[in-house]
């Protein structure tokens, strides 16, 4: 059964101490962020397409019951424990909320999330119980696989002339805009990788050994050059400067890969790449790990 968790707390206690009730939102569609241009002279407005999408809202409704941690009756002072112990788990004063849809046993995911509204619970002494309604906002938008499924997906910089799926992206319906490349195993000049679906086009103005490994960090909009097998951009040394972005959405971030669907088969959708370089080994490779994102 669907439900959602906060920092590892089930929002339906195995024990019965709370769940959710019905009224609780599944996770919202993103909307985009309005802009309106009027000419005069012109009606309506000018259309305005490739627009920033607004952060989400998610509301939840428990009911709270008078049941101590093992599920026995307790009345309500066990009621009274169970909403400190729910105001414990959405405090966000100081953190953002681990928040988790589980849809079943195979399917998860997860966003960051802060406490925006959280009612007055309504209580009812003598059935010692309460009805308690919150309001998420997430500002990143995207829903994510979680951080253990973040996967990796490798291609000879050759076979990626033509466009080709990023098959550890497949079945996302966001874009992912913290994707990490890593570039080696052969001299490459001007390596590059193009996102198909908006065209955008990230390059490295310059050149890479044979056994130099470059790894960018789209999420951070850092570069470096480090040590075989390191995903890190930390450990090794910056090449930032030489890495240029053009195309949509380069003024706010680095290649965010984008799921293109088919027209009239909103299933048939991937998220493929085209790489290359001016001159490159045969034995050149392109690796990218990254964590599907959602609507």
């Amino acid at each position: 059964m669907p439900t959602y968790v906060v920092d590892e707390t089930p929002l339906d206690h195995p024990a019965g101490c709370w769940r959710l009730l019905v009224g609780t939102q599944r996770r919202p569609l993103p909307g985009v962020r309005a802009v309106e241009v009027s000419v005069p002279g012109v009606p309506g407005e000018l259309a305005i397409v490739g627009e920033e999408v607004e952060p989400t809202t998610l509301g939840l409704t428990l009911g709270v019951y008078g049941r101590d941690a093992r599920g026995a009756p307790g009345g309500r002072r066990a009621l009274e424990a169970n909403l400190e112990a729910l105001a414990a788990v959405f405090d966000s004063s100081r953190r953002l909320l681990d928040v988790r849809w589980r849809v079943d046993e195979l399917v998860e995911r997860q966003a960051w999330a802060k406490v925006v509204a959280a009612s007055e619970p309504e209580v009812f002494n003598t059935a010692a119980f309460a009805r308690l309604s919150v309001v998420l906002r997430i500002p990143g938008v995207w829903w994510r696989d979680v951080p253990e499924e973040t996967s990796t997906w490798s291609t000879l910089l050759a076979d990626a002339a033509g466009p080709v799926p990023v098959g550890t992206l497949a079945d996302s319906s966001a874009p992912c805009g913290d994707a990490v490349f890593a570039l080696e195993g052969g001299a490459m000049d001007h390596p590059y990788v193009v996102d198909v679906a908006t065209g955008a086009r990230l390059t490295y103005a310059g050149t890479l050994t044979g056994s130099q490994r470059l790894v960018v960090d789209c999420g951070r909009m850092r570069a470096a050059l480090v040590a075989p097998g390191e995903w890190s951009v930390e450990t090794g040394s910056t090449v930032t400067g030489r890495v240029d972005v053009v195309g949509p959405g380069s003024d706010r971030g680095w290649l965010a890969l984008t799921p293109a669907y088919a027209y009239g088969d909103p299933h048939a959708g991937d998220v493929r790449i085209r790489a290359g370089a001016v001159s490159a080994e045969a034995g050149a490779e392109l690796s990218i790990r990254a964590r599907r994102a959602y609507r």
